[in-house]
């Protein structure tokens, strides 16, 4: 299981692609080699509290991340699940292993396809899924959504995925949510470290909220509401957000950690103040050879 991203991020993480990177025309497009495997950990915590509930929530998970090629015209990376799990662990999943191309422009592209789709039917087909079932939500832990698209992982995957291409101060990053792209600043040499401050988009937020309240509308609910009647109940609501995004960089450019911290602030129509906090860390370790 992937881990979870803060509530808006989950949702609309598929808007923003990749981090754009400005890419110096005299050096390759990337400080990645080709060769490098990478064990990925990627760390979450989330806290609500006012509104009509308090709460919180934590968890990781971890990938291995195969750099199958490196040259000026992008990399080519593997995901996949860590070595020591077992086939009885891989059974019920059918996404990994995903290869994604994130070309020297910036944008990502899934490279198997093909692959993935035939493990999708073979797994709907183990747990007796329909097709007509893509798309819907199921509900046991937690809710979970019959996926079938393989391109959906290219959103899925965007907490593990970090910017491969080379960055310095004054480089543009855009993250999910925020109303426009930033610049890095260099705020420590050795390692280096840059920051980037972003706006969250009010909008968005607000749609995934609505987003929630339908998926939670089907379980709890005789006669579930649609996603109009949704956004037309969080309409009134007055949103504020707020992101830092830190990156760190080994001696050879890459980046190796990558940390979020997130404050949304929201005025209920009845006066009511809620306040969301969410923190997520991705972690990148080379592994030996």
């Amino acid at each position: 299981m992937l881990a979870r991203a803060p509530r808006w991020l989950g949702i609309i993480s598929g808007v923003f692609l990749i981090s754009a990177c400005v890419i110096e025309s005299s050096r390759p497009s990337t400080p990645e080699i080709e060769g490098t495997n990478f064990e990925v950990r990627v760390s979450y915590e989330n806290k609500s509290e006012g509104g009509s509930s308090n709460g919180s929530s934590r968890g990781h998970s971890t990938l291995v991340e195969r750099i199958l090629k490196a040259d000026r015209s992008g990399v080519l990376i593997e995901y996949d699940f860590p070595e020591d799990t077992t086939e009885e662990e891989r059974l019920p999943e059918w996404r990994y292993p995903t290869r994604l191309l994130v070309e020297s422009n910036g944008t990502v592209r899934l490279m198997n396809a093909d692959e993935l789709e035939t493990r999708n039917f073979d797994w709907r087909s183990r747990a007796n899924i329909s097709e007509d079932a893509c798309g819907s939500w199921y509900f046991t832990w937690n809710a979970f959504k019959v996926e079938c698209d393989p391109n959906s992982m290219i959103a899925d995957l965007e907490a593990f995925r970090v910017p491969v291409l080379h960055i310095q101060e004054g480089t543009e990053i855009s993250e999910p949510g925020a109303v426009s792209a930033e610049p890095l600043l260099l705020t420590q040499k050795s390692p280096r470290r840059f920051r980037a401050n972003f706006d969250l988009d009010p909008e968005v937020i607000r749609q995934a909220r609505a987003e929630e309240d339908v998926i939670v509308s089907k379980f709890l609910d005789d006669d579930p509401i649609t996603f109009d009647q949704a956004l037309e109940r969080r309409a009134a609501e007055e949103i504020s957000g707020t992101l830092t995004t830190t990156l760190e960089l080994d001696n050879e450019g890459r980046v190796v950690k990558r940390t979020r911290l997130s404050l949304i602030s929201i005025t209920l129509p009845d006066g009511l103040s809620e306040r969301q906090t969410s923190s997520q860390t991705t972690i990148r370790e080379i592994q030996p050879d």
